[in-house]
């Protein structure tokens, strides 16, 4: 509510307005708007010797007096008319603007959020605020834009002027209401060094004035509101087309503020920067589709016949300013607030804005220069055809800026990741799943209907979205043992290490033994590596019988060789659960190591009225070479044999006649004639072939009996 029309003030007062203003009212030259707005951050020098007098006043008492010195400086700039209004005066009224704004808004801000705020939910407690107060901006910029025309008259300038003291007035009321952070001195916390040596320990100390400050830097280059002068006095661009123009850039910002909170605090703010770096990158290049416009009065009507593409281009290039400059300003607050702490936070952050603010000064006044007897002078005429025109503010915006975010990406890079299994690549992936979906839908984890949540978790695994598993990690906590398992089932399919990790602790977690099976399972999907230990405890005694067996078969997706001892241990001891030898005798299998089929044969032997045979029979068929169709084709609660005598008869009369000894032999159920056939056969072979059928000859030895491992001796005789 304190925020509700700050934006818009500074905005009117030290910002796109104020350089209309200027430009428009006043008539002061590019050179001069510059000089001001580049000697206006200076200001901000006067954060650090201040800082001492807001710990004692504090931080929202220091918020309400810096509101009232702007409240004065606003007055008089409506009180004194534009034919008295010097080029001094108008300078000095916006230095004392900015000065009480360095010293309220931008002192204490960035502190009174970091102490309200967390890692965890610091993205989407900034979007939902920032939202709230530039939906406000919106309203606002959209009225402005329809109350000016071509050109700001001064009339029109006052009224907004007028509008911001309201605004202010609200921001002193709301600012009464906001927590207070504990005082310097209190509840341990002590006093910092604010003297000159202390600033400079932090600079040499803080993380945050390493990558974080060059990164800011880097992106301050996008941020420069002196692009207005170009715009309008290069390029001509009629001052109604600009309030349209700063409509859409508060639009996009509006529209995409929610979104990039809930990527903020889903996705980190590492990859999330490195990807919006990216995408500035390749918006800055839509700056050259911008014409020079004509410099006569045109009607609106006029302009969108003859220039409709120069047109979209600006808009466009306001929107998307305005989406990316919102994402760039959640992440890199929350990179800020994340390498600052709650003891140093008043210090760093102000000393960080001062630096930021400088250089930003600085970047100004050479591009008013720049702008004054470079660009403007050479402001070439347009005609419909040459819409696409060469300049050096082009060649800046257009040129330099994309350079120097590439050269940042590999900056932002190295910052810390607090979410180690998202990358840059999930950050696009957002974009490719819809991320308002995944955002709308969030809520629905609270739907009193079970079944809409069960529906609601199953619709979450359906896409790779990286903000979905966030949701399902909630989703885990669900009271619904059904929500539960299909939410296991879900993170299954995400293939991220962050569904590895939220399974593992529902495996370790005792109180729910009795989701261990699914949790191994998700395990064995996910062929998540770190689960290996844990998954050869779940296969001891003391789990429940299912979870054992699941955890074998886990153990069988991942491979991993330290797994092969404890699941040839358990396939010996186990007589007890013919599912869990099932299991072991699978996952063995899954190593596809000649030397295991043994077990797996003995395996079946024991299974030989159970349907986990099918299973193994399959497996170890193709194992041998042969089809696994008699299998496939076969009803699992029929005999092996039957099974396979069903197949043979689908074979012609000439195939069997070939086949005949061997078709007698398994028809007369002739155990010591299969076995015979087998080891004949093996020895016509060289010695590094038919490794599991020699493995299955051994099998065979240790039975009398005729068995489904048997016919499986039977079927390779005849299928090979």
């Amino acid at each position: 509510m304190s925020q509700l029309f700050a934006i818009m003030t500074t905005m009117v007062v030290s910002g796109q307005y104020m350089i209309l203003y200027a430009n428009d009212v006043l008539g002061f030259s590019p050179q001069k708007i510059a000089l001001i707005f580049s000697l206006a951050p200076f200001a901000s020098i006067f954060r650090l010797p201040m800082i001492s007098w807001v710990e004692r006043v504090g931080l929202t008492n220091s918020l309400q007096i810096a509101r009232l010195g702007q409240i004065v400086a606003i007055v008089a700039l409506i009180l004194v008319p534009a034919n008295q209004m010097s080029f001094p005066l108008l300078a000095a009224l916006i230095m004392i603007f900015v000065l009480f704004r360095e010293l309220g808004f931008g002192t204490v801000w960035g502190p009174l959020m970091r102490h309200i705020t967390t890692t965890e939910d610091r993205g989407g407690f900034f979007a939902r605020m920032r939202t709230s107060f530039t939906l406000v901006n919106l309203t606002l910029s959209a009225g402005v834009a329809l109350l000016i025309s071509q050109k700001l008259e001064e009339p029109q300038y006052k009224f907004i002027l007028a509008v911001t003291i309201l605004g202010s007035l609200n921001s002193i009321f709301w600012a009464r209401r906001i927590p207070e952070p504990p005082r310097r001195g209190e509840n341990g916390h002590s006093g910092g060094d604010h003297s000159v040596k202390g600033l400079l320990k932090l600079l040499k100390s803080s993380p945050l004035f390493r990558i974080p400050l060059l990164v800011t830097l880097a992106i301050s280059l996008a941020q420069l509101p002196i692009g207005i002068i170009y715009f309008r006095e290069a390029l001509h661009v009629p001052a109604n087309v600009m309030g349209a123009q700063i409509f859409c850039m508060t639009l996009g910002q509006v529209l995409s503020l929610l979104m990039w909170g809930k990527i903020s605090d889903s996705l980190g703010f590492r990859p999330m920067l490195a990807g919006l770096l990216w995408l500035t990158t390749g918006l800055s290049f839509l700056i050259w589709f911008i014409p020079v416009f004509p410099m006569e009065a045109r009607t609106t009507g006029d302009l969108i016949t003859n220039y409709m593409p120069g047109l979209i281009s600006l808009m466009l290039f306001g929107f998307g300013n305005g989406v990316l400059m919102a994402g760039l300003g959640i992440a890199t607050t929350a990179v800020n607030h994340y390498h600052v702490n709650a003891k140093n936070s008043l210090a760093a952050l102000n000393l960080f804005a001062l630096i930021q603010l400088l250089f930003q000064a600085v970047v100004m006044l050479i591009l008013g220069v720049l702008l004054q007897y470079v660009v403007i002078p050479n402001a070439a005429e347009v005609n419909f055809d040459g819409w696409l025109t060469f300049d050096w503010f082009k060649a800046f915006r257009g040129g330099l800026v994309p350079l120097v975010m590439l050269l940042a990406i590999p900056a932002a890079l190295k910052l810390p990741n607090l979410k180690p299994w998202i990358g840059v690549a999930d950050f696009f992936a957002v974009f490719r799943f819809n991320p308002f979906r995944s955002m709308l839908g969030g809520r629905r984890i609270y739907d009193e209907d079970e079944s809409q949540r069960i529906q609601f978790a199953r619709s979450l695994g359906e896409t790779n979205n990286p903000l979905n598993l966030s949701i399902l990690g909630d989703l885990l906590k669900d009271p619904s043992f059904e929500v539960k398992v299909e939410t296991i089932r879900s993170l299954s399919r995400t293939g991220s290490d962050f569904a590895g990790e939220e399974l593992l602790k529902l495996l370790q977690d005792p109180e729910w033994r009795g989701l261990w099976n699914q949790a191994a399972w998700g395990l064995g999907e996910l062929r998540y590596q770190k689960s290996v230990d844990l998954l050869i405890e779940r296969m001891e005694p003391a789990s429940p019988p299912r979870a054992r067996g699941m955890a074998a078969r886990a153990l069988g997706k991942i491979k991993n060789e330290k797994a092969i001892r404890p699941l040839l241990k358990t396939l010996e001891s186990e007589q007890n659960y013919p599912h869990i030898i099932s299991a072991c005798s699978w996952a063995l299998l899954q190593f596809e190591n000649p030397d295991f089929t043994e077990a797996a044969y003995l395996s079946i032997i024991k299974l030989r009225d159970r349907e986990e045979r099918y299973e193994l029979l399959s497996i170890l068929s193709r194992m041998m070479g042969i089809s696994d169709r008699w299998i496939l084709v076969s009803d699992s609660r029929t005999s092996a044999g039957k099974c396979l005598q069903a197949y043979i008869d689908t074979f012609s009369d000439r195939w069997q006649r070939e086949r005949a000894a061997i078709i007698r032999a398994f028809q007369n159920r002739n155990k010591n004639g299969i076995s015979r056939a087998l080891d004949q056969a093996i020895q016509e072979a060289p010695a590094d072939r038919y490794k599991p059928q020699r493995t299955l000859s051994k099998a065979l030895e240790q039975t009398d009996n005729w068995t489904p491992v048997t016919v499986l001796a039977a079927a390779w005789l005849l299928l090979r």
